[in-house]
């Protein structure tokens, strides 16, 4: 199993921060967020599958959800504000000379489809 790193202490306090609950159970298949209970349900300490069931929290979506690579507005919504959780903590101290999309992708798993979202994200970093 993998170990709690930076990014995933970094979310956890920002769940905190945001009165999210956050439950590590590793008998469940896939992570999962109840926005209306304010609590995500993870079997890992993977820091996008993190950062997406806190995103449904923060949009008030409906229901209880299921992490899913599906391209549905309510998942791409989830997708694309924890791509912006996730650049924040990422950059937020390099130099914008140093920023490389496709590292900050693969260092966080982050599906490629979701490529030029991360590129107009870390534009809007450096500013």
């Amino acid at each position: 199993m993998k170990i709690m790193n930076n990014t995933t202490k970094y979310l956890f306090n920002f769940a905190y921060d945001n009165q999210i609950s956050i439950i590590l159970d590793k008998k469940i298949n896939v992570p999962f967020s109840d926005p209306k209970r304010r609590l995500v349900v993870i079997n890992n300490y993977e820091p996008f599958p993190l950062a997406h069931e806190i995103a449904h929290i923060l949009n008030d979506d409906p229901g209880i959800l299921y992490f899913t690579q599906s391209k549905s507005s309510i998942e791409g919504g989830a997708n694309k504000l924890a791509v912006k959780l996730l650049a924040e903590y990422y950059f937020d101290e390099l130099d914008p000379e140093l920023y490389n999309i496709d590292t900050f992708i693969r260092y966080y798993h982050i599906p490629t489809y979701l490529r030029d979202y991360c590129f107009d994200v870390i534009k809007w970093s450096k500013n």
